[in-house]
């Protein structure tokens, strides 16, 4: 990691499938003290309203299973929450009807590489 940017606390990801989401949570402690992952933007709406909001990103995929997709999820947080950074990903860009200003989308399959400066760019301003 580029010493520049201060290690942050909590990072939440949405991710259904297991793979990814591994994946993800391994490359996050690169930048973040903690990883919290569920399956569902459900799931993870529920951890949020438990700790209020405190958390330094969260990522949603868009096509997860529940009442809510990513980006119905990123929505409520930026109302409720509206200094949490922002991350939506998906594979079927075609299905992201319309990416909210506030949300940085990345394409699946995206490479590590630009995982990471996604979450630089989101996350992290140089000191």
């Amino acid at each position: 990691m580029d010493n520049r940017f201060p290690l942050k606390k909590l990072v939440v990801i949405i991710e259904d499938d297991a793979a990814i989401r591994m994946l993800v949570e391994e490359m996050m402690t690169d930048f973040f003290n903690h990883c919290v992952s569920f399956r569902t933007a459900d799931e993870g709406l529920q951890y949020l309203a438990s700790v209020q909001g405190v958390c330094d990103l969260v990522i949603a995929d868009y096509g997860v299973p529940g009442a809510l997709t990513g980006a119905d999820l990123l929505n409520e947080v930026k109302q409720r929450w509206p200094e949490v950074p922002l991350m939506l990903t998906s594979g079927y860009a075609s299905e992201v009807i319309e990416i909210p200003s506030h949300v940085l989308f990345l394409q699946k399959p995206w490479s590590m590489e630009a995982l990471s400066q996604a979450v630089r760019q989101v996350s992290f301003k140089p000191l």
